[in-house]
């Protein structure tokens, strides 16, 4: 890896040696037995159903500790039979069958017990909460009146030596005769599984009934998991189970045949995120605009500060909408202000105006006071027009023409407007239409992409970048900013190096990383990457040296393969939309849709295989956005669905509770924004 810089920073009774040599414990996927404890090491059995629990004699693992497998639930019968084939039912709280590496059996204390034979890998089969894993033992022959059985189950967890434990100390029957189990066990009525006596299969149930975890067929309003496993946006009663498949979301209706249908009356054409703050805005089918989130700067174009979509309400029919004068048809949006072009070719941006960010000659806030749009808007003078293209940052903004030519305008703090100079543009009247110059770059433009303080284009078969790089932002080997002094820009602007024969087909800006994907659809990312952001499983900074530049670094290792689509970078994570419609995250836990709050891309073995794509609803996209720790999209069927985080309300579902960082959350219990 380049170098980079680091952010600042019961005792049993005797046993005979014939018992210690049927002594034994049964790994299922291992081959070592755990070591006999001393008395001070035995760790308290789990209490389950069924069972009394006692201490068991088997020193790894922690019954109390919830990272371990846990055995809640024991099933066995309480009295055996020389001969008999018992089976065990072992309920586990394990999420993955897969990952239960094995179930010891240990059986101490014993004479007259052993295993007919090795036993198999134990089946499993999934009951939503729980696995049960079933395992068959033999009952010997050879039973006296002093023998004892005792049998500790442990469950083995990966990368651990065991899990929990229970003990199962079934009453003796050494005078029943000896079982003699038929091809087909003799089951009772409604019996289905393994039988306990014989373990044969005793059949399946009825279709209105399932079997349980105690192989006895019960009614499916009984046996069906607590939440049915239903269609894609299905609604009331699973038609299987008969249990409730959930309510419709935001904007949704549940219909006669169960399914989620929308009551949003416009459909959403394009869609806009802050990828450095916190609010949204939505250009619908109709040219209309409508914003939602935070609100401190009046950016959501409604005439007050009051932030949309943290509280039920302020969505759906009593979203307001925010009033450009005309069909909007581009859309871009920064820290606190908003911009869109409109069908005639005007561009009008409101909210906080500091530094000329709203390109009207002036500092003041629009948006904010009842009555002010559209009147009070002003159009954007530009030395372009026919603009193809439209990005926002902190205080900043850029437009890119059909003739690769671009302007940009705002607070420049950094020279990302690259004029050579720090003064900023658009505060004062006269500095914009033709007294602004165009940025000098080193031929014409294809792309414009803003960060907070820095701006980056395509320009024919490279990527240049300008403006703040304090963090390795720009990826050129330094820490220099670019565009602030003269002799900066056009032929003097240095290429992001990329690496031989590499050219860049889509290029993404966050607030302080930039990522691309390449000719070869490998993807590289640099600057800050303190979260993760940049995918390179550390949480330093890389493109600041020489040694860290985006042609020395490794291309991420995202756990697929194909074609992507879209690459959106938001403020501290970063997202990739790929030709199936599959999305992978990385960066700061809130946004990446996986079901819990870890992080991904900061630490060794969270990228690759480890990398899981956020769990959506299986629609077929048109646009993924990537926020302020929030990530969006927009589906084929003009509705949008986001998670991550929420204070703000710029999930747009009426409350502030970050979804996506908890189990239940993501998919089919996504909501849809409520428009």
């Amino acid at each position: 890896m380049p170098m980079a810089r680091r952010k600042s920073d019961r005792r049993a009774r005797p046993v005979s040696a014939l018992a210690k040599a049927l002594s034994l414990a049964l790994w299922v996927g291992a081959s070592a037995c755990p070591a006999e404890p001393s008395p001070e090491d035995a760790v308290p059995a789990v209490n389950v159903d069924g069972a009394t629990p006692q201490n068991t004699p088997i020193p790894t693992g922690d019954a109390n500790d919830g990272s371990r497998p846990q055995i809640t639930a024991l099933h066995a019968p309480e009295i055996v039979s020389p001969g008999q084939i018992v089976t065990l039912r072992i309920v586990t709280d394990f999420p993955v069958a897969e990952d239960i590496v094995g179930v010891a059996l240990v059986i101490e204390g014993v004479e007259g017990w052993l295993l007919a034979e090795p036993n198999p890998s134990p089946a499993t089969v999934s009951d939503p909460g729980k696995w049960v894993i079933t395992v068959p033992v033999t009952v010997a022959e050879a039973f006296t009146d002093s023998a004892v059985a005792r049998v500790s189950v442990a469950l083995l967890g990966p990368g651990q030596s065991a899990g929990a434990y229970q003990s199962w100390n079934p009453e003796l029957n050494p005078d029943a005769p000896l079982v003699n189990c038929p091809g087909d066990a003799d089951c009772e009525a409604l019996a289905c599984g393994a039988d306990p006596v014989c373990s044969t299969s005793c059949g399946d149930c009825s279709a209105a009934q399932a079997c349980s975890a105690a192989g006895v067929c019960e009614s499916i309003g009984n046996a069906c998991p607590d939440a049915a496993v239903c269609g894609s946006r299905a609604c009331g009663p699973d038609p299987v189970c008969g249990t409730d498949c959930g309510s419709c979301g935001p904007g949704e209706q549940c219909s006669d045949a169960g399914v989620c249908t929308t009551t949003q009356g416009a459909f959403v054409s394009r869609l806009g995120a802050g990828a450095t703050r916190d609010h949204n805005c939505a250009i619908f089918d109709d040219g209309q605009v409508a914003c939602w989130g935070h609100n401190a700067g009046g950016q959501l174009g409604v005439g007050d500060l009051e932030h949309r979509g943290d509280q039920s309400g302020e969505l759906g029919e009593g979203l307001a909408l925010a009033d450009v004068g005309g069909e909007a048809q581009l859309l871009a949006l920064g820290d606190a202000h908003s911009c869109v072009e409109t069908s005639d070719g005007a561009l009008r941006c409101w909210g906080d105006g500091t530094a000329g960010a709203l390109g009207r000659g002036d500092t003041k806030t629009i948006g904010d006071q009842a009555g002010e749009l559209p009147g009070a808007l002003i159009d954007v003078e530009l030395p372009i027009g026919n603009l193809e293209a439209l990005c926002l940052g902190g205080q900043f903004g850029c437009a890119l023409d059909g003739d690769g030519e671009v302007a940009c305008w705002g607070a420049n703090g950094f020279g990302q407007l690259g004029q050579g100079d720090t003064d900023a543009r658009g505060d004062q009247p006269g500095e914009l239409g033709s007294s602004l110059a165009t940025i000098d770059l080193p031929g014409a433009a294809a792309s414009i992409h803003c960060g907070r303080h820095f701006a980056c284009a395509r320009v024919g078969s490279a990527m240049y970048c300008w403006g703040r790089n304090d963090w390795g932002q720009l990826g050129v080997g330094d820490t220099e900013n670019r565009g602030d002094d003269p002799d900066e820009m056009g032929s003097n602007l240095v290429a992001v190096p990329l690496g031989a024969g590499r050219t860049p087909r889509l290029i993404t800006t966050g607030s302080h990383h930039s990522c691309v994907v390449l000719d070869d659809d490998s993807v590289k990312c640099w600057g800050q990457g303190f979260w993760g952001n940049l995918g390179l499983e550390s949480d330093l900074v890389f493109g600041d040296t020489p040694d860290s530049t985006p042609d020395q670094l490794p291309a991420l290792e995202l756990g697929r393969d194909g074609e992507i689509e879209e690459l959106s970078a938001g403020d501290r994570h970063t997202c990739a939309r790929f030709e199936d419609d599959e999305v992978r995250c990385w960066g700061y836990p809130w946004a990446l849709g996986v079901g819990d709050a870890e992080g991904r891309g900061a630490r060794p073995g969270t990228m690759g295989q480890n990398l899981e794509p956020a769990v959506l609803s299986g629609l077929a996209l048109t646009q993924m956005v990537a926020g302020a720790d929030f990530t969006c999209a927009l589906s084929d069927n003009g509705r949008v669905q986001c998670w991550g985080f929420n204070l703000s309300g710029q999930l747009g579902v009426g409350d502030t509770q970050t979804r996506g960082d908890e189990p239940g959350e993501m998919g089919n219990a996504l909501p849809f924004t409520d428009l």
